[in-house]
């Protein structure tokens, strides 16, 4: 799956004698074709359609759908590419392919995101992923699921409805999610305090010159109670805000222009977690201050996020970050194989890359795998190097996807799920010099394939 699309004409998705690999393409914002049987939005194009269209002068005629950037198409062919120019993991895969459409402009809207951002809705991540399971099912084949995509939004413990549905396939034969950790860990985007702490619950942003708006997320400990009060550049103060789960909080700040919006949940999502979502319109360039108490003696502990840097200026962060627990959502799901970077050349971690544990203190990422100048094709057919935790879930897809032709296709195991595989890929994961495993940074160890026939066990 490429949120992007894929560039379909490209000689490394074709076979020997031109046929396309990609069995289908599902552009959900394709509104030109006929959408996909039971899910009534989009085009689908099958396998038949596509070659139809390679045969033809100007393909995208007959199926209209381009990779605009070619960031799915430079992840695909890092995953399953095949040319004689460049081979990706799995070469000889089939491919099937969701181009997303893009969020709601209300949605973006109301979480302040740029309107120029690419940003997309988890209910069309998970219809993308029943796409792909229902095709798999119907051709009764094995199936990795790549996810080179993610959010900071969430509490970061595994919980909500994309989870949900990512442990819900992996508990089915023959299905592996992979998803990559995130490119957030050098960010400054993490903050992690104590409510009843003078100095850690003083939380301090600085908010560039550029930013026309943004959200973040407060999240507490189960069951704790939380209040803030929120002082602008200019001195400003307000609050405390408090419990009021019906209507929210509005500040105005008249001679900023500057409209702050404070909404509080007991209950976020599925955790038992309390948040705070903090929304800025217009936000006053320079220092601004959340200071955050505990109520009636609750817990005290907290964590902020801001969103992932796509949606940010490069000048807004916390002046005093967290590095750690910086993976993306879904990145702290507990079925899937989730996969931060490193720099294959010399072992080190690859900087941008985003930390684990998760906020319940389970053990991700699983392991790392090269992320630094990996070679793809990008959507004019030519080779390019790019870095991003992305090109490392991809190369991690394709390994998962030639274990489960040697596993499946070719029957040396006939019952494996997704716990399996990965189990079996901790185990064979090279061990990383002078480092304590299980690691915030490489997991388990390093991505090593050859590793985990040697240490495979039946």
């Amino acid at each position: 799956m490429t949120g992007e699309g894929i560039e379909y004409t490209l000689d490394c998705f074709k076979n020997a004698d031109n046929t396309t690999r990609i069995l289908s393409i599902w552009d959900q914002a394709d509104v030109s074709g006929t959408a996909p049987e039971s899910f009534g939005y989009g085009s689908e194009y099958s396998q038949k359609q596509i070659n139809r269209a390679l045969e033809r002068e100007n393909p995208y005629e007959h199926v209209p759908s381009i990779d605009e950037d070619g960031h799915g198409t430079y992840l695909a062919s890092v995953a399953a590419g095949n040319s004689p120019d460049f081979q990706g993991a799995a070469p000889l895969s089939n491919l099937v392919v969701v181009k997303l459409k893009e969020a709601k402009p209300h949605l973006k809207q109301f979480f302040r995101i740029n309107e120029e951002a690419k940003a997309y809705q988890e209910n069309d991540i998970i219809l993308a992923m029943k796409y792909i399971n229902e095709i798999a099912i119907k051709l009764q084949r094995p199936v990795v699921y790549l996810l080179g995509l993610g959010s900071s939004s969430g509490p970061h413990d595994g919980t909500g409805p994309l989870n949900d549905y990512i442990s819900s396939l992996s508990n089915q034969l023959s299905n592996v999610v992979v998803v990559a950790a995130g490119n957030e860990g050098a960010a400054r985007h993490h903050y992690q305090g104590n409510a009843n702490d003078e100095v850690t619950g003083k939380v301090e942003i600085n908010v560039g010159e550029e930013e026309t708006g943004f959200s973040m997320e407060l999240w507490g400990e189960p069951y704790g109670i939380y209040q803030v009060t929120i002082t602008s550049p200019l001195g400003k103060r307000d609050g405390p805000f408090a419990l009021n789960a019906i209507s929210g909080d509005i500040v105005r700040y008249a001679l900023e222009n500057t409209v702050v919006n404070i909404d509080y949940s007991i209950i976020g999502a599925a955790t038992e977690r309390p948040v705070i979502l903090i929304r800025f319109q217009n936000p006053t360039p320079g220092i601004w201050m959340i200071e955050v108490e505990s109520q009636y003696n609750t817990s005290s502990e907290f964590n902020i996020w801001l969103p992932i840097t796509q949606f940010l200026s490069g000048d807004t962060y916390f002046l005093r970050p967290n590095p750690d627990v910086t993976l993306t959502d879904p990145g702290s799901n507990k079925d899937a194989i989730v996969v931060s970077g490193y720099n294959h050349e010399n072992d080190s971690f690859y900087l941008r890359s985003s930390r684990g544990f998760t906020l319940d203190e389970r053990i991700k990422p699983d392991f790392a795998a090269p992320a630094v100048d990996i070679s793809g094709i990008n959507r004019n057919g030519d080779v390019v190097m790019r870095s991003g935790t992305s090109a490392a879930a991809a190369i991690t897809a394709g390994a998962v996807a030639l274990f489960l032709q040697w596993a499946i296709v070719e029957g040396n195991v006939t019952y494996i799920t997704a716990s399996r595989v990965r189990a079996d890929f901790i185990r064979g994961a090279r061990k990383p010099e002078n480092v304590e495993l299980p690691s915030q940074l490489f997991g388990w160890g390093f991505l090593d394939l050859y590793r985990v026939f040697e240490v495979l066990l039946f």
